[in-house]
């Protein structure tokens, strides 16, 4: 088959490899139709993020058809159409019952082999998928490949950060860096009510686009971010204007164009355990155990599949589309 495979710093290959086969009874190979791009991928495709596997497929986020399934596979059958989230889950363990599924001690990641370990990706024409019983969503009638593949990471990403902040009509909401993620978070918090919610980043485009979704732009290359937010929320918050302060002065002066923010404060409670207080895609202040990478769980998926129609109503009536636009098409033939 035809993938798009890592092979170095900055270079990714267009080649034929091997065609994946079942190797467990859980698993299901799918026939990819749609896929896309995430941030996770640049940061391997720069040297961020190291140890990867020459030659491994690409990609996290895919939607396509069941074309095979294995013997112990019991929702899913040939020819269903599903989405994948970013990576599988096993749906037994602790975490997964407790609906942290990103956090399943069998969790692996797409698009990441390291010493001849891990899974292929969704950049190719098929993909292998272990769990699939308890990782693989069905794609809902009424809703396109193209609106598919994005519920598996980028919308359902920010929406459930929007979600995570509790948002309120009269509060005032910062999004810190307006990538697509970052964007899918202004929009969830609109959705969800936010009157106020102001779009902090350096790039004019994204700043646009943020505009047009009906936040209120920063651009911090020729505008004081600090002193506007602290303004707006009338002095309110202390402890998160100095968080803010530390994001705005590392991130975007000294780090430059790294728009995703991180931020963890270590901090001992008062059961004598170290914590990390997480800043990540929203404002509220997250207690949570160090460690976390991605706090999007499989029922925040589901959820976005089961309010997809209306929302995806509200998205393109913020853009005046009548439907979404394919930016590029390249095709494996």
């Amino acid at each position: 088959m035809k993938a798009l495979t890592f092979n170095g710093l900055e270079t990714i290959t267009y080649e034929t490899v091997s065609d994946p086969v079942l190797v467990n009874s859980n698993d299901v190979i799918i026939k990819v139709q749609g896929c896309a791009i995430c941030g996770s991928d640049l940061h391997v495709y720069y040297g961020r993020e190291t140890g990867i596997d020459k030659h491994t497929c690409m990609g996290h986020e895919f939607a396509g058809e069941v074309v095979e399934v294995g013997k112990e596979v019991k929702s899913l059958h040939i020819g269903d159409v599903v989405i994948s989230p970013f990576s599988v889950s096993c749906g037994e363990c602790f975490y997964c019952k407790i609906g942290l599924t990103s956090r399943c001690v069998k969790s692996r990641l797409f698009g990441w082999v390291e010493n001849g370990i891990g899974l292929h990706g969704g950049q190719s024409e098929f993909v292998r998928v272990p769990l699939s019983d308890s990782s693989l969503m069905k794609l809902p009638e009424g809703i396109s490949m193209e609106e598919g593949v994005l519920a598996g990471d980028i919308i359902s990403t920010g929406f459930y950060s929007s979600k995570q902040a509790q948002i309120k009509p009269q509060g005032v909401y910062v999004v810190i860096g307006c990538g697509p993620v970052g964007l899918m978070a202004i929009l969830g918090a609109l959705t969800y009510g936010a009157e106020k919610i102001y779009a902090v980043d350096r790039e004019v485009v994204r700043l646009q686009m943020a505009e047009k979704f009906g936040a209120i732009p920063i651009n911090t290359a020729t505008a004081d971010a600090l002193n506007i937010i602290q303004n707006a929320s009338e002095g309110r918050q202390q402890e998160f204007k100095e968080i803010l302060k530390k994001i705005l002065l590392t991130k975007f002066q000294a780090w430059n164009y790294e728009d995703e923010v991180r931020i963890f404060i270590e901090r001992e409670n008062q059961d004598g355990h170290y914590y990390f207080y997480h800043f990540d895609k929203n404002i509220r202040l997250t207690q949570v155990i160090a460690g976390l990478r991605c706090a999007v769980p499989r029922n925040a998926i589901e959820e976005k599949l089961r309010s997809y129609p209306e929302h995806i109503e509200i998205i393109k009536a913020r853009l005046s589309l009548d439907s979404f636009e394919v930016i590029a098409d390249i095709g494996f033939s």
